[in-house]
């Protein structure tokens, strides 16, 4: 046997209502547990399962009386107090990296590179972690020599045009230079050491700018010494 009962505000309606069903109850006025104790908000809203699955009265707030075969029990407080920026966070649909700005709003970010210099794969991390290098440059052919300065990562932090005085002295290959040894005190016997590096050609002039003969004595490659028949004092140029 049903039981019909009018649809409020369509009296001409009605609902067939089975009168084995379970009657509606009110929290905390007649909604109880199977063993017929009231069931109140603060067992529903602190209630969590135990380790077995099973309620827990001392975990809820509730009585000894609460039932124990409870398997799953929802925490409403927990679900209806979600912050809002972690709905923010959900709510987030393009792929990329999920940034929190000043204000608590969330957006979604992109790793990207600057063409030429910085090449970015898979920068929304969609496809996994992103992955930063640095760009593929072709050789030109061209360049300059130039002499340069650069810390511990390898950038360069300052440059200018090199000199012979940078490179030293090669063993086979010798810079053609001219080296000038002044002697400032007369003397019959000039000592030079001229570090060349070989066994260089040797001009001396005297004070006048006048072309003087000397005995040359060839000690190594880069020390020789000058004699003359008389003391005096000028320049010697080795080539």
């Amino acid at each position: 046997m049903k039981i019909r009962t009018p649809i409020f505000g369509s009296p001409q309606k009605a609902i067939a209502i089975n009168p084995k069903a379970t009657e509606g109850a009110t929290l905390g006025v007649d909604l109880k547990w199977p063993d017929g104790s009231l069931v109140t908000a603060s067992q529903l809203g602190g209630a969590v399962p135990a380790a077995s699955g099973a309620y827990s009265a001392s975990t809820a707030g509730g009585s000894a009386a609460s039932p124990s075969s409870i398997a799953t029990v929802i925490n409403w407080s927990s679900i209806l107090g979600i912050p809002a920026n972690v709905l923010q966070v959900a709510a987030q649909a393009a792929a990329g990296l999920v940034t929190r700005l000043a204000g608590g709003t969330w957006v979604e970010r992109v790793l990207t590179g600057t063409a030429g210099r910085i090449v970015v794969t898979n920068g929304d991390g969609a496809s996994g972690n992103p992955a930063v290098d640095l760009a593929t440059v072709g050789n030109s052919g061209t360049g300059a020599l130039q002499a340069f300065a650069a810390d511990g990562f390898g950038r360069i932090t300052g440059t200018r045009a090199p000199t012979t005085d940078d490179l030293p002295q090669g063993v086979s290959h010798f810079y053609d230079r001219t080296l000038v040894f002044t002697q400032g005190t007369a003397s019959t016997s000039w000592s030079i050491a001229h570090n060349m590096g070989k066994f260089p050609s040797v001009t001396v002039v005297n004070t006048a700018g006048d072309e003087v003969e000397a005995d040359v004595t060839f000690i190594d490659a880069n020390n020789l010494s000058l004699a003359f028949a008389s003391a005096f004092s000028g320049s010697a140029y080795l080539n």
